[in-house]
């Protein structure tokens, strides 16, 4: 009888929450307790009593008829039952679900959208490494921020993974396997702390055979602001550096590359003393060892950097906002302290391009850039336009000609006009490396039929008054490298500014200036006699209005 007066739960109905269950037992044991922590306790056990299939529900103790405990009064007068029907494991309810609990099917279609999502994020990423990889894909602003650098494109192993394939490292094991990038991510026990710092550089990657501290007896670099309020960096001899250096001078007098080496076994970071015996080390063709040795020194001017000092941000301020936050304050005096870290990175310039890290070698080319220009005294420009053909960077020739000058501020006129407007109209080098930048991103031999759409405006264009990087935007061809008859244009246009330029590259190219044309030359005259007539006979009496400065300069 007293089974039947229980109301059978309907599959429809909402079950009720336990958590009234467990505020009744704890208040029977005499303890109060606040609804926060009878929610917690709920949530608690209604999820371990769901927890697998082969628990059976338990049989409801039986109570005494018209006890308190066992049943509530209703509107009715009828007894309801305080005792709830277990749900069988795996059954979702149909009904209203208590607060704080979801169903399992919105729960797993939820993850399910979650994983598609971050599956979207990953491809839409690789799909912009990609285009980077490319070249290709800038925007508006990018094309003219030449000298914007990345953090990953300073790394070898990111080189060699694009050149090979993802199993290239920086070097291998007994049986190839990569090397560990970082020993900073592992330091444990002893060595812990000791290379943390390796998190923050971005020009030198140690392995994990070069567990090196951070140096303690280099120069300091400080920052400080130009007149408009730009930052701008020095560096200056600490205490322990100017020791260090009147060290290395007695060791150089001795004139002794074996006592410079147990000098720098026990002072291994040593600037000055690294370069100069990678340089004694370059000059007995151990180009290997060398190149080892400027790292450390790179190393350890990385090591001093300045927090303020960033390649992957712009200074904000000034003619020159789009500038990265690198710029030196340069000396004059010989004996300034900056000449060594330029040096470092210079070397370091030379020996990953020697390696074939070319593009590599482009990023540390863009620092020393930024770091210098307009004074460049390591003569870094007439290596940019190089480095950009070899790592296949054909568009990025011809944003260093159209956009570093014009878009930087770096030379301009007293009343605030930009005088030097393109650098292919002021340097040789890139007046030739941007023609070549066309036919070679062509792939296929140059189609001489495009000389017949050549006209004399296309050769013209820039030279002439009211030219030069303003006409040419309108002419909406700017970021990208000539192609079909444009690269013609720029080649004449080359000849014509720079006749000079053209014999040294005829001999260093190893041509016969007696001997025939080759098979299919429209010309039938021999160099010699092509180079005899005008421009390139008279070409030192003629001298451009606008660049002719800066011609002189070069050839002073």
């Amino acid at each position: 009888k007293e089974a039947a007066d229980i109301p059978e739960v309907k599959e429809g109905m909402p079950e009720e929450s336990e958590e009234e269950e467990h505020e009744d037992l704890h208040g029977s044991r005499g303890g109060s307790r606040g609804p926060g922590f009878a929610a917690l306790v709920g949530n608690s056990s209604s999820s371990s009593s769901s927890d697998g299939e082969g628990h059976k529900p338990s049989k409801p103790s039986k109570a005494k008829a018209g006890s308190p405990s066992s049943m509530d009064a209703t509107k009715d007068g009828q007894p309801k039952s305080r005792r709830r029907r277990r749900k069988p494991a795996g059954r979702v309810a149909k009904g209203p679900v208590a607060h704080g609990e979801k169903p399992l099917e919105a729960e797993s279609e939820t993850t399910d959208e979650e994983i598609k999502l971050l599956e979207a994020c990953a491809q839409e990423v690789q799909a912009q490494l990609d285009t980077e990889v490319d070249g290709s894909g800038f925007t508006a602003s990018a094309v003219r921020e030449v000298l914007a650098m990345r953090k990953a494109d300073f790394s070898i192993e990111n080189e060699r993974r694009r050149a090979v394939g993802s199993s290239a490292g920086i070097g291998g094991g007994p049986q190839g396997a990569p090397r560990g990038r970082r020993l900073a991510a592992k330091a444990r026990g002893v060595a812990e702390g000791r290379t943390a710092h390796h998190r923050r550089l971005f020009l030198i990657t140690p392995t994990a055979d070069e567990p090196w501290p951070r140096p303690d007896d280099c120069m300091a670099m400080v920052a400080d602001t130009d007149t408009s309020g730009a930052a701008i960096f020095d560096f200056k001899e600490t205490a322990a550096s100017t020791r260090s250096l009147e060290q290395l001078r007695e060791v150089l007098r001795s004139q002794d590359p074996q006592y410079l080496q147990h000098y720098l076994q026990r002072n291994e970071f040593c600037v000055d003393g690294l370069l100069t015996l990678a340089e004694h080390f370059r000059s007995q063709q151990s180009h290997e060892q060398a190149f080892q040795l400027v790292r450390r020194a790179v190393y350890a001017f990385e090591c001093g950097l300045n927090s303020a000092f960033s390649p992957f941000a712009d200074t904000g301020v000034g003619p020159c906002g789009k500038r990265p936050r690198v710029a030196l304050r340069l000396g004059s005096e010989p004996d300034w302290p900056g000449w060594s870290w330029l040096r470092a990175l210079w070397m370091h310039l030379q020996g990953l391009a020697g390696q074939g890290m070319h593009r590599t070698a482009l990023e540390v080319c863009k620092l020393l850039m930024a770091a210098t220009l307009p004074r460049d005294p390591v003569h870094i420009l007439p290596w940019c336009d190089f480095l950009c053909l070899r790592s296949k960077r054909y568009d990025d020739v011809a944003r260093f000609a159209a956009f570093l000058a014009s878009e930087y501020g770096f030379v301009p006129d007293a009343d605030g006009s930009r005088h030097i407007l393109r650098a292919d109209l002021v340097m040789p080098n890139f007046a030739y490396s941007l023609a070549l930048a066309g036919f070679m991103k062509a792939g296929a031999p140059p189609d001489a039929a495009a000389l017949n759409e050549v006209g004399l405006a296309d050769v013209t264009k820039g030279l002439l008054a009211g030219g030069g990087a303003a006409a040419a935007d309108e002419e909406g061809d700017e970021g990208a490298a000539p192609s079909g008859s444009a690269a013609h244009a720029q080649l004449m246009r080359a000849l014509f500014v720079f006749p000079l330029a053209l014999r040294p590259l005829l001999e260093e190219a190893g041509v016969s200036l007696h001997g025939s044309p080759p098979a299919g030359s429209p010309s039938r005259e021999p160099w010699v006699n092509l180079l005899a007539q005008p421009p390139f006979s008279d070409a030192a009496n003629f001298r451009h209005v606008r660049h002719g400065n800066a011609h002189g300069r070069l050839c002073a």
